[in-house]
């Protein structure tokens, strides 16, 4: 394959660890090079008949005529509306999924990529002097790049990268909406669009009759799973409302339902309880106290913004969901805020007085407030932010959120129409797009995996819902009470609450548990024995920091990168600590080293 037969040069590379293309810089055409990790996302490729349009998805996407969630038919029908309108025909077309798609057009000389609404799954670009790279893995691009200090900060500070678009200075992220334009005979020359979030309509034109939106839901979501065939699929299965949901749409349908055990929660009791009244059954299984370094390869390869080890009960479940080879993952990911109305945990008591919220008079109209009162308002909806690093990065990174999270706000001024709006569309922003690596997106890499949640259709009719019918769970339990009657007796893990109970008494009971688990939490830890719900995951923390062959496994990769973590003002925890802060630190410490070093050999 040569640059004048014009033919794209495709190549496996064991050091790469996702998906990227890179073009050379030079005089005339250049005709891209695709890597493709060994142990990474694996690309679909389709090419038109004249081998003049090349469309690669990585991850999952479905276009609104396919009949199937098969990601080569929804490829064909998308270059086929790229042939008609362009980039603009594309994303009409595509319905939903979490993917970056490229698009390499030799008649045009160009090359384009996207990716999904949200940005889900992450997508990168750096510009060098030689070189171009676009990509799904920010270390792909680094390319002997050193991380800048401050975005080491803000990683251990919240597990994550919430206001950072990568760890490294000249890699950039791209967000919601935004496309990479790059001329093939000009590779020096790469645009990005503007970001373009989802629009909420005005509060006047929304939903408001709960019938009208039950109806109108049930036939989205039977449209939506209709597309699936007789192909074996599995999903977890928890004791929210969104996993079940995916289970009662699914149970006649060839699934296979997995369960892990909190021990300190009843998540595995309500969910054998739904699996049974669906007539099904779903495997219950321990998170091993070794899964850091059991499933470090998965985080290596699967993550591609950089979440963190604290989150390995995700690749437990993802080696239990894979253990049959199924067609597809079905994952319920971001449900309690796209339909169960998440915003309201985040206003509750804010601008709504509680007697009107216990009664079910709360509208959630009021307007939109300076875009620094959102900093207080979602201190743990980005992440858990822990304060136990030294006193001047923790103000360093309190000054980069503030100008973040204030411009983010401006910038989303157009799009929320109210204060609820926005602290809606701040927590898909963060906790949606940006920590769905963590789970969704990195499964991925083992099989498809499908969100309901992301359907497009499904994302924008609960945005026309009005607010004060989503708030607290009030639609998801008349779509209980309604559709599935026989699981409306079932109570949601983390309120207590359960779908049949009438408004007052469901939120009652809400309150009651919220109360109960603020009390717990400041007892003493030998006194907090079942105090805790929703899927805490801080047993899990105590287990892996304590694990032999994870301390094994922190310090090899420690050893490798000592003098970088040095050289940022960073001290490694030499000791395994006691207190939770600090293991969560030890944690995420041990993850940026592991990122940074890259594999390293198991023991």
């Amino acid at each position: 394959m040569t640059e004048d037969q014009h033919e794209i040069v495709i190549e496996k590379d064991s050091a790469a660890r996702g998906f990227y293309i890179s073009l050379r810089h030079g005089v005339g055409a250049c005709w891209p090079r695709l890597v493709v990790a060994d142990k990474g996302h694996s690309p679909v490729f389709c090419e038109d008949e004249q081998k003049s349009l090349c469309l690669i998805c990585v991850g999952h996407l479905y276009a609104s005529r396919a009949k199937s969630f098969v990601v080569k038919e929804s490829l064909a029908l998308l270059a086929e509306a790229y042939g008609r309108t362009g980039l603009d025909g594309v994303r009409l077309e595509i319905d939903g999924g979490m993917f970056a798609l490229f698009i390499i057009d030799k008649a045009n000389n160009k090359l384009l990529a996207i990716a999904d609404f949200l940005s889900c799954m992450p997508l990168y670009c750096k510009s060098g002097e030689k070189e171009t790279l676009i990509g799904i893995n920010q270390f792909d691009l680094a390319d002997g790049e050193s991380p800048t200090d401050l975005a080491c900060a803000e990683y251990l500070t919240y597990g994550y990268l919430p206001f950072h678009q990568s760890l490294f200075a000249e890699v950039k992220r791209i967000g919601p909406g935004q496309s990479i334009t790059l001329p093939l005979n000009k590779p020096g020359r790469l645009e990005i669009s503007q970001e373009n979030y989802p629009t909420y309509p005005d509060p006047e034109q929304r939903l408001t009759d709960e019938s009208q939106a039950i109806d109108y839901l049930d036939a989205l979501f039977t449209d939506y799973f209709a597309r699936l065939g007789d192909e074996s699929i599995a999903a977890g299965l928890s004791g929210g409302y969104d996993s079940r949901l995916i289970a009662a749409y699914c149970r006649e349908k060839s699934l296979r339902l997995c369960t892990y055990d909190s021990p300190d929660t009843q998540e595995a009791m309500v969910a054998r309880r739904v699996a049974v009244t669906l007539g099904l059954q779903t495997e219950v299984f321990q998170v091993a106290a070794n899964s850091p370094c059991r499933f470090a390869e998965d985080f290596l390869y699967g993550t591609g913004t950089g979440d963190s080890l604290e989150s390995s009960h995700m690749y437990a479940i993802l080696e239990t969901l894979t253990r049959n080879n199924p067609a597809y993952i079905i994952d319920g990911h971001i449900g309690d805020v796209v339909l169960g109305g998440g915003f309201y945990y985040k206003l509750k008591r804010r601008n709504e007085p509680l007697y009107k919220i216990i009664l079910g008079l709360d509208r959630y109209q009021t307007p939109r407030l300076p875009g620094s009162t959102y900093l207080e308002r979602l201190a743990t909806g980005y992440g858990r932010k822990i304060s136990a690093l030294p006193t001047h990065w923790v103000e360093a990174i309190e000054v980069r959120e503030k100008q973040h999270l204030t411009d983010l706000v401006k910038r989303l001024q157009k799009h929320c129409p109210t204060d609820a709006d926005m602290i809606e569309m701040l927590l898909h922003r963060f906790r949606g797009a940006l920590l769905t690596s963590g789970g969704p997106v990195s499964f991925m890499r083992r099989a498809d995996t499908l969100c309901p949640f992301y359907d497009r259709k499904i994302f924008t009719a609960c945005m026309g819902v009005a607010k004060m019918l989503r708030a607290g769970d009030r639609l998801y339990n008349a779509f209980y009470r309604r559709r599935f009657p026989e699981l409306a007796r079932i109570p949601k893990e983390n309120t207590g609450g359960f779908a049949a109970q009438n408004l007052v008494a469901y939120r009652l009971t809400h309150l009651k548990n919220a109360v109960y688990r603020k009390l717990v939490n400041r007892m003493p830890e030998w006194l907090r024995k079942d105090g805790k719900a929703g899927g805490d995951i801080d047993s899990f923390i105590g287990q892996y920091v304590d694990n032999a062959e994870n301390q094994a496994f922190f310090q090899e990769v420690f050893s490798q990168t000592k003098e970088q973590f040095a050289r940022c003002g960073f001290q490694t925890i030499a000791s395994f600590p006691p207190d939770n802060e600090q293991k969560i630190l030890l944690l995420r410490m041990a993850s940026l080293a592991f990122l940074l070093s890259g594999p390293i050999v198991q023991k």
